[in-house]
C-alpha cells in the first residue's frame, strides 16, 4: 500500500469515527452537543445549531448520514484496493476504483468547503465536529486529487 493510499486510510477512517459521533444526533431537535459554548477566533462553537440548522439537511436528510456513507465507502475501497493483484487483469478494477475515489474526494472537499463557508460566513458559528469532517476530506483531496492533477497539468514541458 502506498502513502497516498494509507494516508486515504487515515483520513477517511477519522470521518468514519467523526460522522458516528455525530450522528446520533443529528436525528434530534437540539442536534449535536459540543460541550461547553466557548468561542474561536471570534466564533460560537456551537455545534447543536449547526447540526439543527436550515442548511444541515439535504432533501430531509441529515448531511450526517451522506458523510458517514462517503468515509465508509472510501475506507472500503481503499482496503479493497489493498487486496488488487496489479498484475493480472484485476488492473482494470484498481483503475475504476481508484477514479472513484479521485471523484469522491473532489466532490467531498468541495462540498465541505461550501458547508465551512456556511458556518462561519452565514451561520457565524463552529461545529467542530463538522470542521474535523471538513479536514478530514481535504486531506482526502490532497492525496488522491492533487496528485491526479499533477499528471494531468504539471511537468509538461515542451522540449524546445
Amino acid at each position: 500500500m502506498g502513502l497516498k493510499e494509507t494516508v486515504g486510510l487515515i483520513a477517511s477512517g477519522i470521518g468514519v469515527f467523526d460522522t458516528l459521533i455525530i450522528l446520533p444526533d443529528s436525528f434530534s431537535k437540539t442536534g449535536a452537543a459540543c460541550g461547553e459554548a466557548e468561542y474561536f477566533m471570534g466564533y460560537l462553537i456551537d455545534c447543536g445549531n449547526v447540526t439543527t440548522s436550515e442548511y444541515s439537511r439535504l432533501f430531509g436528510i441529515p448531511i450526517t448520514v451522506f458523510g458517514f456513507i462517503f468515509y465508509t465507502t472510501i475506507f472500503a475501497i481503499l482496503m479493497k484496493v489493498d487486496t488488487i493483484d496489479t498484475n493480472n487483469k484485476d488492473f482494470m478494477a484498481l483503475d475504476n476504483l481508484s477514479k472513484i475515489v479521485l471523484i469522491g474526494s473532489t466532490l467531498a472537499f468541495l462540498i465541505s468547503m461550501a458547508l465551512v463557508y456556511i458556518q462561519l460566513g452565514v451561520l457565524e458559528l463552529i461545529c467542530k465536529y463538522c470542521m474535523l469532517s471538513a479536514a478530514s476530506s481535504t486531506t482526502l483531496f490532497l492525496a488522491f486529487g492533487i496528485p491526479y492533477l499533477y499528471t494531468l497539468f504539471g511537468n509538461n514541458t515542451a522540449n524546445t
